[in-house]
């Protein structure tokens, strides 16, 4: 009798385990032909999550949701196409890459004024906290500051960041940022070979955290794998990607937490080079294609991702794994049109359902649903 009971308990235990690994998506580590790529994904645990799990919903963007695609007022010298938008407050911020051009708007599109009485010249990346306005100035290199009611505050001198859109985030305690010298396809000789550092956002020079290898190295083909997305939450877990390869790295409390594996069918029609370092020809170029347009890490540990005209949503679970919860179409309610591409996706400080997306110089208002 104990030794039936042995086996049942051991047939329950086997059935339980293969259960949990079903479940979880948990996979073996892929192998790639980068040495620091394959360190980075043997680093944590790994979720495979497959996109095309199931038909994606469409959600229409009702037409009062869709921004006027160009933003003119009294105070605007020329006419605004938008790049990048965020929340803050009861402000929409708007941005539009590389010109002095930053502007709030109220949560339905009015304008309400424009930023920067003459200290913008290049403005590339927008972000904030419950407090603060950070905007980030690659002409002049600096970050310059503003209160809850979009009034000047301060201006300080930050070397550090790319120019890229997107370069910096910030919470309550930290700056997260893509540094420049170890970005993309450029030669340094600094030695710094990590893409992303994170510092107290009060001292931003004082680097606490430095993640994210480079994959090729500098001065390498193909150097396009090296360039870089991320988003950091109020509790300063991160999520990054190099948006070129099907993987997700998830870190909590400055440690790899999580890996993820993106599986698509799209994924697999694209032929990007390998990961294999070779020497630049002068006047050769290397084309690589990017498998995700933007991603975004909620409060709660979800993740957002914008892939081949699909936002998919990423869902933490109590254990840890990260599980596939659903992908959507995005239709606008004014003119049928689905959004193939994105530059920036963010969420709402107020409302967790509530996304703001622009495409194409254009400022969606997207509800999730519940």
């Amino acid at each position: 009798m104990k030794k039936l009971i042995t086996i049942v308990a051991a047939i329950i235990l086997i059935a339980a385990a293969w259960y949990l690994f079903r479940v979880s998506g948990t996979t073996q580590t892929p192998v790639t032909d980068s040495e620091n790529l394959n360190t980075l994904l043997g680093g944590a645990p790994i979720n495979s999550i497959e996109l095309n799990r199931s038909t994606p919903d469409t959600l229409v963007i009702p037409a009062e949701h869709v921004m006027s695609p160009r933003f003119e007022s009294e105070e605007m010298l020329q006419s605004f196409s938008s790049t990048q938008a965020i929340s803050f407050g009861d402000y929409l911020i708007v941005l539009e890459f590389l010109t002095e051009n930053v502007a709030a708007y109220s949560q339905t599109g009015e304008f309400i004024q424009k930023l920067g009485g003459g200290e913008l010249s290049q403005a590339t990346s927008i972000t904030s906290n419950s407090d603060s306005l950070y905007i980030y100035d690659y002409g002049i290199k600096q970050v310059h500051v503003y209160d809850s009611e979009l009034s000047y505050k301060r201006s300080f001198p930050f070397n550090a960041p790319y120019y890229t859109q997107g370069s910096l985030k910030v919470n309550g305690d930290h700056i997260a940022y893509q540094r420049e010298e170890a970005s993309g396809f450029r030669m340094t000789d600094s030695g710094v070979n990590r893409l992303l550092s994170v510092a107290p956002l009060e001292q931003p020079e004082s680097t606490i955290a430095d993640l994210i290898p480079r994959i090729v190295p500098s001065g390498k083909h193909p150097g396009g794998f090296n360039n870089l997305l991320f988003s950091m939450n109020v509790r300063s877990d991160i999520v990054s990607s190099y948006p070129a390869l099907p993987y997700l790295f998830v870190y909590r409390n400055f440690g790899q937490y999580r890996n993820i594996q993106l599986v698509s069918t799209r994924y697999k029609e694209i032929e990007n080079p390998d990961l294999t370092p070779f020497q630049p020809v002068m006047g050769e170029a290397v084309r690589i294609n990017n498998l995700m347009d933007d991603l975004y890490l909620r409060d709660n540990g979800d993740i957002l991702l914008f892939s081949f005209g699909q936002l998919h949503h990423i869902q933490l679970q109590r254990n840890g794994e990260y599980m596939y919860n659903q992908s959507y179409v995005l239709k606008r309610g004014d003119s049928d049109d689905i959004l193939q591409s994105i530059s920036s996706i963010d969420g709402s400080s107020t409302q967790p359902r509530t996304l703001y997306i622009v495409s194409s110089g254009v400022l969606f208002k997207v509800e999730l649903p519940v």
